[in-house]
Order: structure tokens, then sequence, then C-alpha cells
């Protein structure tokens, strides 16, 4: 911040961006940290202190971080590939709801979720989603109104891999 003292009143400058403050013998006061004081012993003195001024490009806020797009992974196994794992393949034919509790169970969902109508198709929306699996809403509808069990298996099968991937350990001796 500039500071312009001035002793008599029309030494005082009159430009735009300074304003003019005036001060009286018994005003004098520590302007700045240099320690510029006013002479008290001067009748009429002003001050004329230039003021800042800011431009704000960008109103303050919260900063998010942008993620890089994920690459799209393919389903560990096909629709039709049931033959793959045979346990899960004979409990989705014989007994589809002991699969669908499974399923959201590992999904970490409680076991009971499947009860309710809709939410096989929700739990397998959000296995594609949370590990970057390629496909669509409607595809993952049509999937499941088509062939529920194929669409189940499926589901089992990928959460099976992904949790056999996550207890891999690798040990470099």
């Amino acid at each position: 911040m500039a500071i312009t003292v001035s002793i008599e009143q029309h030494q005082v400058a009159r430009c735009t961006p300074f304003e003019e403050v005036p001060y009286r013998n018994q005003d004098a006061r520590l302007l700045n940290s240099a320690s510029l004081l006013l002479p008290a012993s001067q009748p009429n003195v002003h001050v004329a202190v230039m003021s800042q001024s800011f431009v704000v490009t960008q109103q303050p806020g919260v900063a998010y971080a942008q993620q890089a797009p994920h690459a799209q992974e393919k389903w560990n196994s096909g629709l039709c590939d049931c033959c793959d794992d045979m346990g899960i393949c004979c409990c989705g034919l014989f007994c589809m709801p002991c699969l669908e509790c499974r399923v959201a169970s590992d999904y970490g969902e409680c076991c009971c979720l499947p009860l309710l109508p809709g939410t096989s198709f929700s739990i397998r929306t959000g296995i594609r989603e949370r590990h970057h699996i390629e496909g669509t809403v409607c595809r993952d509808w049509v999937h499941l109104a088509c062939c529920f069990s194929c669409a189940l298996c499926q589901t089992a099968r990928e959460l099976k891999h992904r949790r056999r991937q996550a207890n891999v350990v690798t040990y470099r001796g």
C-alpha cells in the first residue's frame, strides 16, 4: 500500500485511485508498519491513501479434482457361459432365490434384499458400474428380463472372480 502524506491542504493528490482522509492534531496515528507518524503539531494534516482494487476472475468455492475416466472392462464370462462354474450354474437353475441372496451378500448388501422386487437389477447395474464393466442400464434390464437365470449366474461369476483377484497376495522374495 502506498501512503502519501502532505502537510498543507493544497498538496494532497486528488486522483481517482486516491482517497483523501483528513486528520486533526489529536488524530495523529501509526499509519503502517514502518512507523510513519503524522506530526501532531500541524493544524490540518491530510493523508491520501492509495486504495487497492482486486479483480475477481473466479468466485471462491469448492474445487473438485476431476478423475480420469476408467477404461471399460469386459465381463469376466459371457452371458451363456453358465457351465464355466457348475456350482453357480446349478444354484442358479435349481435354487435361484438362494443365488440371489448370495450375490446380494457378496455385493455388500443385506442377503434379504432380493426379496424386494427390482433389486437384482440395481445390484447388477451397481456391480457393473463399481467395477467399470462395459454396458448400459438398458442392456442390464434386457439381460435380466429375457434370461434372468443366465444374467444372475454371470453376475455371481463376476463377483467370485473379483473376490479371487482381491485375495491374491503376491510375494517377491
